[in-house]
Parts: C-alpha cells; sequence; structure tokens
C-alpha cells in the first residue's frame, strides 16, 4: 500500500459505493518484485480470516476505557479494501489496527515514506501520505 491510490468509480443507490483501487505497488526495482505475490495474497486472507471477520463477530473484544471497537460499517468496508487488495495482488500492510474510534487503519511503510488507508466509523475512506513522520498528502476517498 505503499503508491496506492484509490478513486471512487460510482455511487450508487442500493449497491453501495465502488471502488478502483490500484496499488501501483510493484516495478522492476521496488520490494513487492521480492516476495511471491501469492504470498501477498496468503497474507491478506489471513487478515481478513483472523482480524477483520473476528471483530465483526465480536467487536466488543477491542473495547477499552474511551476507546471505541470498529464499527459494522467500518468492517465491512475494510473487508471490501482488504479484498481488493488482496485480489489485486498488492502488498500486504505492515499493520492493521483499529483507530480507538470505531474505525480501522491500514498501514504500510517503506523507508521513510508511511502509507496509511483508514476506514472511519460511518464506512468513508481516507488515504494519508508521510514522510519522515510528516503528511505530505491527504485525500478523503469516500
Amino acid at each position: 500500500m505503499t503508491t496506492a491510490r484509490a478513486h471512487v468509480d460510482t455511487l450508487s443507490e442500493g449497491e453501495g459505493p465502488k471502488l478502483r483501487l490500484s496499488s501501483g505497488a510493484a516495478d522492476e526495482t521496488s520490494l513487492a518484485e521480492i516476495k511471491n505475490v501469492e504470498a501477498y495474497r496468503d497474507e491478506w486472507q489471513q487478515l481478513i480470516d483472523t482480524k477483520l471477520v473476528e471483530w465483526g463477530r465480536n467487536p466488543r473484544q477491542l473495547e477499552e476505557d474511551d476507546l471505541v471497537a470498529p464499527s459494522v460499517d467500518s468492517v465491512e468496508v475494510a473487508c471490501q479494501v482488504a479484498m481488493y487488495f488482496r485480489d489485486d495482488g498488492a502488498p500486504s500492510p505492515d499493520w492493521v489496527v483499529p483507530n480507538g474510534d470505531g474505525g480501522i487503519v491500514f498501514e504500510r511503510s517503506l523507508g521513510t515514506l508511511t502509507k496509511t488507508l483508514e476506514v472511519l466509523q460511518d464506512g468513508s475512506i481516507e488515504s494519508i501520505d508521510y514522510r519522515d513522520s510528516k503528511i505530505i498528502r491527504r485525500e478523503r476517498i469516500l
């Protein structure tokens, strides 16, 4: 997800948002080439099965004082995002964590660049790029 880009194709009633996400992560010189794409697929599937599905089944397991567990909407959208990247062969994230406000954050770092994709409590998505811990791009995707 280091260079992931996302765009909304359509928003149609009844079907929910349809995203066109392209990872842009693999080229001749990238670290993505080193690892087998099938291994990324397996890591995404493991993430979906062991974290996201479990968080959706029992969100209360993540509740603590002053922390809100991921909402049903954020878990659903996070699963859709994860399935897209899994099917696209994108590198798996370094971290996937609840944001404490009812959402979920995907994070991937490469050197001084960090990319986050945050699914907010309402299911909307925000993408933020950091270089040396400073925001260099912030975009509301959905």
